[in-house]
């Protein structure tokens, strides 16, 4: 099913744009939390890959998270439109080394794909010489884990 926006691949998104449709993966969907307050959820964060195997984040914003969060599995494939992107800044919840990243909003649809070319996982690796030498992008993941009591 298509939204009757251009279809584009993740690396031909720029900055600002808004009525493309996206064909990805959900690699990975995980929640995001508050560090001052404990178990406050701050919304949903997704890493999406494209048939290239180019990846990129999408944050939810938490007053979405009920209507994306059963919505959206990871593993499966997915058409995004009305989405905003937007400067992936570092903050603790980047994922990715990408420059950009989508905003999910109230007006994005998300339909289920089923034949789109996706490989099932997508991965990025950093030599290990890189690692001992200190040559690591420090803002993005290197294997955080974070735990969160729930009383």
């Amino acid at each position: 099913m298509t939204f009757n926006n251009k279809s584009v691949m993740i690396a031909d998104l720029q900055k600002g744009m808004r009525n493309v449709e996206l064909g990805v993966r959900v690699i990975r969907k995980w929640k995001t939390y508050n560090d001052i307050r404990e178990n406050w959820q701050k919304g949903l964060e997704l890493l999406l890959m494209d048939e290239n195997s180019t990846i990129i984040q999408a944050s939810i914003p938490k007053q979405l998270s009920k209507r994306f969060d059963q919505a959206i599995v990871e593993g499966k494939m997915y058409n995004f439109s009305k989405f905003i992107v937007e400067p992936n800044i570092c903050d603790d919840d980047k994922a990715t080394t990408a420059n950009l990243k989508l905003d999910i909003g109230y007006s994005t649809n998300v339909i289920e794909a089923l034949n789109l070319p996706i490989p099932m996982y997508g991965f990025q690796f950093t030599p290990f010489e890189d690692i001992i030498n200190q040559h690591v992008d420090e803002s993005t993941y290197i294997g955080k884990i974070d735990t969160h009591a729930s009383y």
